[in-house]
């Protein structure tokens, strides 16, 4: 009997321990947030984020890829070293056309690279087409790169973000060039 009752009372122990164990895992996980590997989800009806068209000046081979870059500057040196990063944040194929396109871009800098090896004969910069849709804006920052590279610096700004860079430095306002688009259109 005595036999029975230490077993009894080490198998309760174990369960015990086996409960506490259990329990003190699952309060744990509770606290925990939970990570999703998809993206966010884009609402174009609210202005998060917005498509980017583009189109590459040059002699492009096609079906060639276009690199985006976010960036912390479109100054060009900035740009420049930045783009030394070994992975871009998307990648895209440049249609027949020298066409290619971005998804849900949110507010930011960013750069489009394509390497020089990309081109047949004349390079040109891949290049977005400027916008003023919903409560965002397109504007390029600069075209050019180097041997390596054909680059074209952009920045999306809050509508409101842009009316205060207006004031502070009339540059930023210049009128919309030939890459403008209108939401309209």
């Amino acid at each position: 009997m005595n036999a029975l009752i230490s077993h009894l009372t080490g198998l309760t122990a174990k369960t015990l321990f086996v409960l506490l164990i259990v329990l003190l895992f699952s309060s744990c996980q509770t606290d925990l947030p939970e990570f999703s590997h998809k993206e966010k989800t884009c609402d174009r009806s609210q202005g998060d984020c917005i498509d980017v068209h583009g189109t590459v000046l040059g002699d492009i081979i096609p079906n060639s890829s276009v690199f985006l870059y976010t960036t912390s500057t479109t100054a060009y040196d900035g740009v420049m070293n930045e783009i030394k990063e070994p992975f871009p944040i998307k990648s895209a194929f440049i249609n027949e056309s020298k066409g290619f396109a971005f998804e849900c871009l949110l507010p930011g800098e960013y750069a489009f690279v394509i390497p020089s090896t990309s081109f047949n004969g004349s390079v040109g910069s891949p290049l977005p087409y400027e916008f003023d849709c919903q409560n965002l804006s397109l504007r390029i920052a600069f075209q050019g790169g180097n041997y390596s590279y054909a680059v074209g610096a952009f920045s999306i700004k809050n509508s409101d973000q842009l009316k205060t860079d207006c004031i502070e430095d009339e540059k930023n306002c210049d009128e919309p060039g030939h890459l403008y688009r209108n939401c309209l259109e």
